[in-house]
């Protein structure tokens, strides 16, 4: 019998595993690497879901100077995706981020359905100006910015009352 999947903070112990699902996730090209220190940096922002000791997915958050927040690095091993683990992680972040008192949230991601059914809608690069700006003008797929024939990324956004 499996045991079950629960979602919670991350915690140190979790950092390995985090770095090895985000960084496999890299490989495939469906996100940016992330370093131990980039982690560790924003640690109290990540949730995982666990099995038992073992972390098979996770997901952080980055809040903006805009006060808008970001879902950053979701992500869950192969084998368990498409069991909506991916939708409990974002609701996770959603929660951390509207006790905080925050109510605009957004992602690039290259999986828009999976925010889509959390309740985000695709929107226009110029929503996310900031963001632009400040990341993915450093990305090594943007030669020229966001829609460039090498960004598989499409923004998302939620807006909360």
């Amino acid at each position: 019998m499996e045991k079950e999947i629960i979602v919670r903070p991350a915690m140190l112990k979790d950092v390995k595993q985090i770095l090895d699902i985000i960084n496999l996730n890299a490989k495939k090209g469906t996100m940016l690497p992330k370093s131990k220190k980039e982690v560790l940096g924003m640690l109290a922002n990540y949730s995982v879901a666990a099995m038992g000791n073992k972390v098979i997915g996770t997901c952080g958050f980055k809040i903006w100077v805009d006060e808008s927040i970001e879902i950053i690095s979701l992500a869950t091993l192969k084998r368990f995706q498409g069991q909506g683990i991916g939708a409990r992680l974002i609701q996770e972040s959603l929660e951390r981020g509207k006790n905080l008192g925050l109510k605009r949230f957004f992602a690039m991601t290259v999986a828009p359905k999976v925010f889509s059914k959390a309740g985000f809608e695709v929107v226009g690069y110029d929503r996310l100006s900031l963001k632009i700006w400040v990341d993915c003008s450093d990305c090594p797929r943007n030669a020229s910015g966001p829609g460039d024939k090498d960004c598989n990324e499409q923004a998302v956004e939620l807006l909360l009352d």
